[in-house]
């Protein structure tokens, strides 16, 4: 509301009137008699009442015009977001391909030597003389080697001891307390053939091939052969034993040893590997032995027969070809 320029009370009174009626929507026909009947008072009455209309018309035009300003600011505002969030996507992919592109160019770390199922090393006593420490082994180690290596004796008079038993009995006997329990039979059985190769590799016991001496314990039969069932050696290998063979069984029949002990050696490069005693039962009597092999162990191998005062009685030799 602007005031006319004037001092007189009853001119202000008539124009804020005229403004009041006509911010209430009536007409000018409704203006009091007071002042009617002046025609000063009438003509400010008259001016309050135009003026409002005015401002009423200012305001609905200004309410008809676009608001392009603010639509410009907000599409400029959206238009700097969409480039801040763009130029942080570009930053983000452009650090992933860095570091990616680092871990190809860094050096790969070196292979851990620990085999599956093992533990990882920890320190033990001093090693022997020419044995290096890290190839130590633990007491659990040889455990599982001695029953993987030795083979439990096949008698005719025990039906349960069969070739299926005989491969079975060292997975059920492994030791359960250091993880070998969590293995699969094959990943338990591949765990024991590394440890006898380092077992091979650490060992000491040399043996020198002494010559076949006479005795009352008769071999009739011995036969190296891929496998053993019913009492019968199962593909005789004939002394050359192919390389995709890993197992081998050595089948012997002796007479006149009822009661006593015979033992199988296996001696690779005039190195022990195994010593698998046998109880005979009966005066003829079927027995045999089994050994994994390895290809780390090609050449010419050596079975021993020895009596219960490990003499040897019979030598047995085969090739393993690389």
């Amino acid at each position: 509301m602007n005031l006319p320029d004037t001092e007189n009370a009853h001119y202000h009174y008539a124009f804020k009137k005229g403004y009041r009626m006509a911010m209430d929507g009536k007409p000018m026909s409704h203006m009091p008699s007071s002042i009617r009947r002046d025609p000063a008072l009438r003509e400010y009455f008259q001016m309050g009442w135009n003026q409002l209309q005015e401002e009423l018309a200012n305001g609905e035009q200004d309410d008809a015009r676009p608001p392009w300003r603010s639509r410009f600011a907000w599409f400029f505002m959206m238009l700097l977001a969409g480039i801040g969030t763009a130029s942080l996507m570009v930053a983000q992919i452009n650090e992933k391909k860095e570091a990616q592109q680092a871990k190809i160019d860094a050096p790969e770390p070196s292979p851990k030597t620990t085999r599956p199922g093992e533990k990882p090393a920890t320190p033990s006593k001093a090693p022997t003389r020419g044995q290096p420490q890290e190839n130590t082994l633990a007491s659990s180690d040889l455990g599982l080697i001695d029953s993987t290596k030795q083979t439990v004796p096949k008698t005719e008079e025990s039906p349960a001891t069969a070739p299926e038993a005989l491969e079975n009995k060292p997975e059920k006997a492994a030791p359960t307390g250091d993880g070998l329990s969590l293995l699969s039979p094959q990943a338990r059985q591949d765990l024991a053939q590394t440890r006898q190769e380092v077992l091979y590799n650490q060992s000491e016991k040399h043996v020198t091939l002494a010559p076949v001496q006479a005795s009352d314990i008769r071999v009739e039969q011995a036969v190296l052969a891929e496998n053993v069932s019913n009492l019968t050696p199962v593909q005789p290998l004939d002394g050359l034993v192919p390389k995709y063979v890993r197992k081998v069984f050595f089948f012997t029949r002796i007479d006149q040893a009822a009661g006593r002990t015979i033992y199988h050696r296996w001696v690779y490069r005039d190195k022990v590997l195994a010593t698998v005693p046998l109880k005979i039962t009966s005066p003829r009597f079927r027995t045999w032995s089994s050994k994994r092999l390895s290809s780390a162990w090609p050449g010419q191998w050596h079975i021993e027969v020895l009596d219960d005062e490990n003499n040897v009685i019979y030598r047995y030799s085969f090739n393993y070809i690389k």
